[in-house]
């Protein structure tokens, strides 16, 4: 799961400090431990070495359990499993008298013994090889641990940060759906703008808290753009940002790790994830166009349009070639404007503005999501606050493919 830890969000700077000393954790609590996965209230039920197979069959079917321990005076031999049984058929070979009657002794196997305080990590091994595992000692059996046990366990731990994963990434997909690419800068401005310094505002939807994907939808100058998605009546709209802000209070409290979820709160999770698959699927079904141009990207064919539309200017060619020879490290703008000669970085912002230009110009991907410079360039800020710049994947595939001849000389 690609999802990392978000700045909390709907922040309350009023002071709740009181004096009431939090109680201590016990690692059980604080690690994920072999003993938090042994089912509640779990049961051990064993047999007998002289037990029948039919008997400890008959046990497990009316248990539902998949083994049995087969024990003597406290002592732990080992385990009867479906699993062994199967096994040790093999081994004996051809039997004069029927299975069901044979004593469970002929089909012992024998299991890892862990303890309670292992990490839970440490018994992945002995669970792929064997499916389950002893834990306590040959003298003093604790629980049974089966590889189901195991999934369940973490299936309950991984369960809210999947459909926290999913509610968000169908949400970017809507709002990508909803705003051209050209329109989101603006969109942005008009929502962020009084929460970021303006060199700080992000720029693209994955780099935005969940609490910035409310404001910019809620925002009046943007919610034209989502009324197609979300309904037109003042009530769906106020509907929609209930339920955005449930997510982000419950989002909060998982990815900040504050407690576990109550059954209620991940049934609410469940039920906004499924309401938001089903808007995907009727936005989607209504407008295919948005999401084709939302998801597709720009093209080899484009990047290769733009390129030759009509002959490149001088200073976007020491621009192609800079970043080219980059590679992956990339170049800061001043190290642009060092390496292309230009005068100084208002000299370089004219060519990144003509370039966007060109892009938006160009008949295909730019002219119609108005991307500018972002379809040939990829910005990253770096710690102090400056730029890398990067060309794109595509830009540099199609320069390969082309081969134009400056791509290759010397001097930029």
């Amino acid at each position: 799961m690609t999802l990392s830890s978000d700045k909390t969000d709907n922040t309350d700077n009023t002071d709740n400090t009181d004096n009431t000393t939090e109680p201590l954790e016990s690692p059980a609590d604080l690690f994920h431990l072999v003993g938090n996965l042994i089912p509640e209230g779990q049961t051990i039920a064993s047999v007998m070495p002289e037990t029948t197979v039919a008997e400890a069959i008959a046990m497990m079917q009316a248990h539902n359990f998949s083994q049995l321990p087969v024990v003597v005076d406290s002592q732990v031999l080992g385990v009867f499993s479906y699993r062994s049984l199967a096994a040790g058929l093999m081994a004996l070979g051809k039997l004069d008298d029927p299975v069901s009657t044979l004593p469970v002794e002929e089909f012992v196997a024998h299991l890892q013994f862990v303890q309670a305080a292992d990490n839970w990590e440490t018994i992945v091994q002995h669970l792929n090889r064997d499916d389950a595992v002893l834990v306590g000692t040959h003298r003093e059996l604790e629980a049974l641990l089966t590889a189901m046990d195991g999934l369940n366990y973490l299936a309950r731990v991984a369960t809210p940060f999947v459909l926290l994963a999913e509610i968000e990434r169908a949400l970017r997909r809507i709002i990508a759906a909803c705003v051209p690419l050209s329109r989101l800068p603006g969109c942005v401005r008009c929502a962020l703008g009084s929460q970021y310094n303006r060199d700080k505002l992000p720029r693209k939807l994955a780099e935005m808290t969940f609490n910035d994907y409310i404001l910019l939808i809620e925002h009046d100058k943007n919610w034209p753009h989502f009324a197609a998605a979300f309904g037109q009546s003042v009530a769906r709209r106020r509907r929609l940002g209930q339920r955005l802000r449930e997510i982000r209070d419950l989002r909060n409290v998982v990815f900040h790790f504050k407690r576990n979820l109550t059954g209620e709160e991940e049934a609410v999770l469940v039920q906004h994830r499924d309401w938001l698959q089903m808007k995907v699927a009727a936005f989607k079904a209504q407008y295919p166009e948005r999401f084709t141009q939302a998801l597709a990207g720009p093209t080899v064919e484009d990047y290769q349009r733009l390129l030759a539309r009509i002959p490149v200017p001088r200073g976007q060619r020491q621009l192609y070639k800079a970043l080219y020879d980059a590679g992956d490290a990339g170049l800061t703008r001043d190290e642009l404007v060092k390496i292309m000669h230009r005068r100084d970085r208002r000299d370089l912002a004219g060519v990144l503005g003509a370039l966007g230009r060109r892009v938006n110009g160009t008949p295909g991907y730019g002219e119609e999501t108005q991307p500018a410079s972002n379809m040939v360039i990829e910005w990253e800020q770096l710690p102090d606050g400056t730029w890398r710049l990067r060309l794109q994947p595509g830009m540099r595939t199609a320069l390969e493919a082309m081969q134009p001849s400056w791509l290759h000389e010397i001097t930029p």
